[in-house]
């Protein structure tokens, strides 16, 4: 018997086959975007410790990176969310209508451009990141990113 080509059920064999490589890659890049987003909100809780631990020292609240950093355990790592610097403001209208947040002076607010570059972090990284300390929703809570814009706050003090 001299045989040319494939017969229906090698075809089927093939392609499921390649359904579910498919399917692994996909689930790979989901399982490693959580795991971003569980690593840099856990930055983020840092931070807010770091905050809580300073005030607790110094009876005013910490309003720079620089002034984190004298807590044990915080190093410049602490402030890098992919190649995006972390930064520290108490400028209550830089971040005013963002998510849940008003204009207050008692503010403190980690923010972050979350579109820059190399410091791209995805839409689906900021998600994880938002369910694993807020509400689930980059438009509103205390993590929220600025409308229009790319810059993400995140409510600390």
């Amino acid at each position: 018997m001299n045989r040319k080509g494939f017969t229906l059920v090698e075809l089927a064999i093939v392609l499921v086959i390649i359904g579910l490589i498919l399917g692994a890659v996909f689930k790979g890049k989901d399982l490693i975007n959580s795991a971003k987003g569980k690593s840099y909100a856990n930055k983020l809780r840092a931070i807010e410790i770091a905050e809580a631990t300073y005030y607790d020292k110094n009876q005013t609240p910490a309003t720079t990176t620089e002034e984190l950093k004298t807590i044990d355990g915080i190093t410049d790592a602490t402030f890098k969310i992919g190649d995006a610097n972390i930064n520290i403001t108490d400028n209550s209208t830089e971040f005013e209508g963002v998510g849940n947040m008003t204009s207050n002076n008692t503010n403190i607010c980690a923010y972050f451009d979350a579109g820059t570059g190399n410091a791209t972090v995805s839409g689906t990284v900021l998600e994880f990141m938002d369910r694993a300390i807020d509400d689930g929703n980059v438009s509103s809570g205390y993590f929220a990113q600025k409308s229009g814009n790319t810059t993400v706050y995140y409510k600390i003090w």
